[in-house]
């Protein structure tokens, strides 16, 4: 019984994570150690944890988020690169550009052209 009380709130808490990082990973300042304290636990565990159950690691499902969001933006507005990659949470223009070429294979202003 114990089992399944444990796969239970393991199951809950991916559902909070789930929750927390659709709400907040726009954020520029979110980070791991920041919302291991929201959930009361290390940043160790919380990274275990989120790898386990949500199956990618923190930083590459916020990048993920953030990289569909500006995908969006480019497509749809008339924002720069840069407002763009800072609304999706990007603190720097190199960065975005970097995992944005590398999750999507061009750049964003590429992208933005195709």
């Amino acid at each position: 019984f114990l089992w399944i009380t444990k796969r239970i709130s393991k199951k809950s808490i991916a559902r909070k994570f789930n929750i927390y990082i659709e709400a907040h990973y726009r954020d520029v300042d979110i980070g791991q150690t920041g919302v291991a304290d929201i959930f009361k636990m290390s940043s160790y565990t919380l990274s275990k944890m989120f790898k386990k159950q949500v199956g990618v690691g923190f930083t590459e499902c916020i990048n993920s988020k953030r990289i569909e969001y500006s995908k969006e933006l480019l497509l749809t507005t008339t924002f720069s690169v840069r407002d763009g990659s800072a609304m999706a949470g990007f603190s720097s223009d190199a960065y975005f550009c970097r995992v944005f070429k590398a999750a999507v294979g061009v750049s964003p202003a590429t992208f933005r052209e195709q």
